[in-house]
């Protein structure tokens, strides 16, 4: 719409409402008032025999020219901007809340960028400590009416309050556009719009970067989840590796010792099923800890009976740290990454400890024995120790880490520490 077109004429699904006509006579009666008193004072300073009612009629009739051609400007465009014309939308100045679900200090941030992608915005001043923004707009002047742009201007103030950190916190943006003018100038001129345009464009500024923002960890959780199931199919393709050999190695162990010893065989049998049974509640994700050592316990009873006293083990865990939750296989890969690396190649073989326990919010667990130790036949850089890196990378983040270390006075020590609070 031009400067030219200030025909109060309706347009199509535009009407004056009483909000419209409440602004039409407001800016009549201002200018009506402040012209009348300039002709009275006119009179005074000059007196002539003209009637006392002159500066009256003349102020009325000049208000009513002034407000005939304000008001339908800034009606049409307050229309344009928000489809609704009531006595906030009219006003010089607004205000905005928005709410957020980021942390009040990316919240500050992403406001800094919004300032620096809109155009026009002249950012004066920020506070960090307070969180406050202050900018300065030059006066919009789309209908060539803004007589007083060079003097006027337009400010903005953003302050973000909420908690500061925190992955699921919410913070609350409040934002206010108005007339660098004091406010009872409002009166008499209306800013044709452009406050209100402000608000509107910072409001839908904000909402494209939380939008961006929310794509963005979106697409990264979507990333994340890919290299997790990626990390649980290795490992599950590496156990489907192991298990045969397993199985086969036990069950011809059990068949050598039907014939000579029935009895170890036929308790190698069930520990066995045992171990199977463990596994057909397994999960690709995580379970309680207990469960885990359940498979466990099964798998060190069967190693025993097929390296006989070359094999010892004891599992010191508490009841209470067993109701935690753990990444299923991870345990007993560490297990039979001992016994296979470190205890099988030693001719006299040795013991294996496992050790669970709550430690400054974490659960610690080990696996120690007193094999070859690093650097004899095993570099601790192996594809199931790589994956159980990996796997705990992707499952708990940087709260959790793996470390192998030389246990005393032989041997090696896997560690593995998550968060108590990871279900």
């Amino acid at each position: 719409m031009t400067s030219n077109q200030t025909n109060p004429t309706p347009t199509p699904g535009f009407t004056w409402n009483t909000a419209a006509r409440r602004l039409v006579i407001r800016l009549w009666l201002s200018w009506s008032a402040v012209l009348a008193g300039f002709f009275f004072l006119m009179m005074l300073v000059k007196p002539a025999s003209q009637p006392v009612l002159l500066p009256i009629v003349l102020g009325l009739i000049l208000g009513a020219l002034v407000a005939w051609i304000y008001a339908p400007v800034h009606v049409r465009r307050t229309y344009a901007l928000v489809g609704a014309l009531t006595d906030e939308t009219l006003a010089n100045r607004h205000y905005r809340r928005i709410e957020v679900s980021m942390p009040v200090d990316a919240a500050f941030e992403m406001l800094k960028g919004v300032f620096a992608d809109l155009p026009g915005i002249e950012l004066r001043r920020t506070e960090p400590e307070l969180r406050r923004i202050y900018a300065h707009v030059e006066r919009l002047d789309a209908y060539g009416m803004n007589f007083t742009k060079s003097t006027i201007g337009d400010q903005i103030l953003m302050m973000v309050s909420g908690p500061i950190t925190g992955p699921d916190s919410h913070s609350t943006i409040e934002l206010w556009t108005g007339p660098n003018m004091p406010r009872w100038l409002d009166w008499g001129l209306p800013d044709l719009g452009n406050n209100l345009q402000h608000a509107e464009s910072i409001c839908r500024a904000i909402a494209r970067r939380v939008s961006e923002r929310r794509a963005a960890e979106q697409a990264e959780a979507e990333k994340l989840q890919l290299s997790k199931q990626i990390s649980e199919a290795r490992l599950a393709a590496l156990q489907s590796q192991v298990e045969p050999h397993f199985l086969y190695n036990t069950l011809a162990t059990a068949q050598v010792l039907t014939r000579s010893d029935p009895e170890r065989a036929y308790a190698m049998m069930g520990h066995l099923i045992n171990f199977l049974r463990a596994g057909l509640r397994s999960e690709s994700g995580r379970r309680l800890l207990n469960d885990e050592v359940d498979r466990l316990g099964a798998y060190l009873e069967i190693m025993k009976v097929r390296m006989g006293k070359r094999l010892e083990f004891d599992i010191r865990i508490p009841e209470g740290v067993r109701m935690h939750s753990f990444p299923a296989m991870v345990l007993q890969m560490l297990v039979e990454n001992a016994i296979k690396h470190g205890l099988e190649p030693k001719p006299a073989g040795g013991t294996v400890v496992v050790e669970a326990r709550e430690l400054d919010g974490s659960l610690v667990v080990e696996v120690r024995d007193d094999g070859r130790g690093i650097g004899e036949g095993t570099s601790g850089s192996g594809v199931g120790l790589r994956n159980i890196r990996e796997r705990l990378q992707l499952e708990y983040g940087a709260g959790a880490s793996f470390s192998l270390s030389p246990n005393q006075p032989t041997g090696i020590t896997a560690r593995v520490v998550i968060p108590l609070d990871a279900r």
